[in-house]
């Protein structure tokens, strides 16, 4: 299983799937790089999109920038229009609403999954 740990090697785990340095759009085209290179490997059957989402990670909540459900959709598509044979692991993020309470569940990172289950 291939996974996104980190965007540079001698950074920190960042929060966000992207960072100022690392678009998006980037992170896309580097799974895409990653899974062409990797698509006939019989023993890569999985990429985890993104290691630990945290801190101001959210999941649902629609909010372009911070909404790690929404990115993993996209980056997903993306992986599996390469490779649809590839199994997709998308972690919680550390915190979601409680939408009975309004108030914020805290996890370790990248385990909520709380948010997942109302999809």
């Amino acid at each position: 299983m291939l996974d996104m740990h980190r965007l540079a090697a001698a950074e920190e785990i960042p929060e966000l799937w992207y960072n100022d340095a690392y678009s998006e759009a980037l992170v896309k085209q580097a799974w895409e790089i990653i899974v062409l290179r990797y698509r006939s490997c019989w023993n890569v059957f999985a990429v985890d999109l993104k290691n630990e989402p945290h801190g101001c990670a959210t999941w649902g909540d629609g909010n372009a920038a911070t909404d790690w459900r929404l990115a993993a959709e996209r980056l997903g598509a993306a992986v599996l229009a390469l490779n649809p044979s590839l199994l997709l692991f998308v972690e919680g993020v550390e915190r979601c609403a409680n939408a009975e309470q309004h108030e914020q569940h805290g996890c370790w990172w990248g385990g909520n999954l709380a948010a997942a289950q109302q999809v």
